[in-house]
């Protein structure tokens, strides 16, 4: 640090300092400048420890974070502003390795927030939780806290917005808000759901057909070097899946489930789906097995309807849970996927594929209802609106 510097960081305040060594760290990510963050990770004694543990968690290296965090908690005491940073990413780092009471707690107990209230400090707090709930899939939990904090959907980042828009089945706005956010870096700040958003946008273009653009996002997405980058292998895999190339999404997914717990909910369902297909039950067993282990540390609705989603085509539970969670999550892509696979795997009475059908009649993904077309057809079950919609869907699929 240069004299000049030093004599300017003289003048500001503690919580002064800790912001623009915030400000920094995130200019630096969103540059790409790398080896300066890395630098920054290490802890010099002109950066704090909540900067450090900033500049770890978004070089993805979230593990570090925590420990940097846990094993010196100078940042308690050295600004407001350090608290509120060091609670903040400490809680996330542990979310995301699969520890989620830490962050219910802030999350419950939202009064204790530090700086709530400044109302810049307590927005940027509600969008990282917010941010949190949609990375996990948790679409009612964060419209409720938006709700709760009287905070704007039209204050959110891109990323956020596609991921709600994609929960929601509203397919043309999540491909929208995704692409903006690529194409504009100018808010991201601490946007730890870029990868969540992309994986979730590929699902949504995938549904259409659209394996071009889907491609095009994933790379988009890999060249901004984002945060939980393990869901844009999922993501890959699912590309993967689509394209018949299986024995390389296998492989990808298993690497996605070999670091960071969030998210590989998705990665250990997509395996026992592939396992089914092939008839291999062992792996199908240990996805499960994965997915139980999960489900104990991190008991999201998510993570839950994916357990009971394999326990049922594995025949060992009815699939009245899965389907009643299903819909309960309201998430229409998410209920065709789960419908789908358990009737495939004669898990339940083809007669609730109608009911999907329809559902999806509401969303833009004619790949999707092609395919339970098709399903409903081999299961002697004519597809409601007729021969005219049928072709009319069909054409618009392959054009």
């Amino acid at each position: 640090m240069d004299e000049v510097t030093e004599q300017i960081l003289a003048c500001l305040s503690a919580d002064a300092v800790q912001e623009a060594q915030s400000s920094v760290v995130r200019a630096l990510h969103d540059s790409g400048d790398t080896a300066e963050l890395a630098r920054i990770a290490t802890n010099p004694p002109d950066w704090s420890v909540a900067s450090s543990a900033i500049a770890l968690s978004l070089l993805d290296r979230w593990g570090e974070a925590a420990a940097l965090l846990a094993g010196n908690d100078s940042w308690r005491t050295e600004s407001t502003v350090s608290a509120m940073l060091g609670e903040l990413f400490g809680g996330l780092a542990e979310l995301w390795a699969g520890r989620s009471a830490r962050f219910g707690a802030n999350l419950t107990e939202r009064e204790r927030w530090p700086l709530r209230t400044a109302r810049r400090h307590r927005d940027d707090q509600t969008t990282s939780y917010v941010t949190a709930l949609l990375v996990l899939g948790e679409r009612a939990r964060a419209e409720r806290l938006l709700s709760d904090e009287d905070f704007p959907e039209t204050g959110l980042r891109d990323s956020e917005r596609s991921m709600l828009a994609a929960m929601r089945g509203d397919s043309s706005r999540a491909v929208y808000f995704a692409h903006r956010g690529v194409a504009d870096r100018s808010r991201r700040g601490y946007d730890i759901g870029s990868a969540a958003m992309h994986l979730s946008t590929v699902t949504v273009l995938l549904s259409q057909g659209r394996f071009t653009a889907a491609r095009d996002l994933l790379a988009a997405g890999r060249a901004t070097e984002p945060t939980l980058a393990h869901l844009l292998d999922v993501a890959a895999a699912r590309i993967d899946i689509a394209s018949g190339e299986t024995g390389r999404a296998a492989d990808r997914l298993h690497a996605a489930t070999r670091g960071l717990a969030v998210g590989t909910d998705i990665a250990w369902a997509d395996l026992a789906e592939l396992a089914l297909r092939a008839n291999d039950r062992v792996g199908a067993k240990k996805a499960l097995d994965a997915l139980e282990d999960l489900a104990s540390a991190m008991p999201t609705g998510r993570v839950l309807l994916h357990r009971h989603l394999i326990r049922a085509c594995l025949g060992e539970e009815p699939a009245v849970e899965c389907l009643w969670l299903a819909r309960e999550r309201a998430q229409p892509l998410e209920l065709a996927v789960a419908a789908e696979r358990l009737v495939r795997h004669g898990a339940t009475d083809p007669a609730v594929l109608t009911e999907v059908y329809e559902v999806l009649g509401s969303t833009d993904a004619p790949r999707y209802r092609a395919r339970l077309r098709n399903l409903m057809r081999e299961n002697g079950i004519e597809p409601p609106g007729g021969r005219q919609e049928t072709v009319a869907e069909n054409e618009r699929y392959v054009s």
